[in-house]
């Protein structure tokens, strides 16, 4: 089912993701930007860190289901900047291939600044952010 929130989240530019309601983003990296990371960490520690994202990100998008928290997908592969506007009429660019993990959730509420959560614990993070 796609959220209704992704009409909202839309290109700048066609590599700029732009979002402005009350959301999740995930970003997966594409096989560039993962080259890279498995470059930097190495072999072994790259394919534990991945495997250990997939295992959270399945949770963290169970939690997000659970709470009909609408979710993006900003692949990397697609866009090279994520926007995030503020209901205050600022805004937040986050740089793709700066992030660090294969797979990346940003929460969004447009009264305050962008959340990157810590996916081992997406139930507290939800919590924390948006209650």
């Amino acid at each position: 089912m796609k959220s209704k929130s992704t009409k909202k989240a839309t290109p700048e530019r066609g590599d700029t993701l732009l979002i402005s309601t009350t959301s999740a983003v995930r970003v997966d990296l594409d096989t560039i930007q993962l080259d890279h990371l498995r470059k930097k960490y190495g072999d072994e520690g790259f394919y534990v860190g991945a495997d250990d994202d997939v295992f959270y990100a399945y949770g963290t998008d169970s939690v997000l289901k659970a709470n009909n928290l609408p979710e993006v997908s900003a692949p990397g592969d697609r866009y090279k900047y994520l926007k995030f506007l503020r209901s205050n009429g600022k805004a937040t660019i986050v740089k793709i291939d700066t992030l660090s993990r294969p797979i990346n959730y940003f929460f969004l509420k447009p009264s305050a600044a962008p959340y990157q959560p810590d996916i081992t614990d997406p139930e507290g993070e939800y919590k924390a952010f948006f209650e």
